[in-house]
Order: structure tokens, then C-alpha cells, then sequence
């Protein structure tokens, strides 16, 4: 592990970006599939947080949501 580390650490920092995009697309393409009952809770999550934004940043309510 102390090797990859140093590996890493040896990368510039584009070279840094460049493995955090395909680390993170490797994720996106392993990512398992939701329960309906998983996606409901995260669609009620999402819904709460849109709620909360409008409710306490006016201005985002203003400007179509974004903060």
C-alpha cells in the first residue's frame, strides 16, 4: 500500500485529477443496482434537501435553485 502511495504522491497534479476521473468512472460502472425501496429513500432525501434549500437561502429560490 505504501508503494501505490508513493506512486501517487509522485503524480502531478493533473496526473492526480486524471486518476480520481477514472477511479471515480470505474465506481459509476461497478455501482450496484438500488432496491425500489433504496431509491424511494433517496428520492424522499432529495426532495427534503431541495425543501430546506428553498426554505432557508432565499436566494436560491430566486435564482432557480442554484446557491
Amino acid at each position: 500500500m505504501s508503494d501505490l502511495r508513493s506512486q501517487i504522491n509522485s503524480l502531478s497534479p493533473a496526473g492526480k485529477a486524471e486518476l480520481l476521473d477514472t477511479v471515480w468512472e470505474s465506481l459509476e460502472t461497478d455501482a450496484v443496482s438500488l432496491t425500489d425501496t433504496q431509491r424511494g429513500e433517496l428520492d424522499y432525501r432529495i426532495a427534503r434537501h431541495e425543501q430546506t434549500i428553498f426554505r432557508y437561502h432565499p436566494v436560491a429560490a430566486s435564482q432557480g435553485g442554484a446557491v
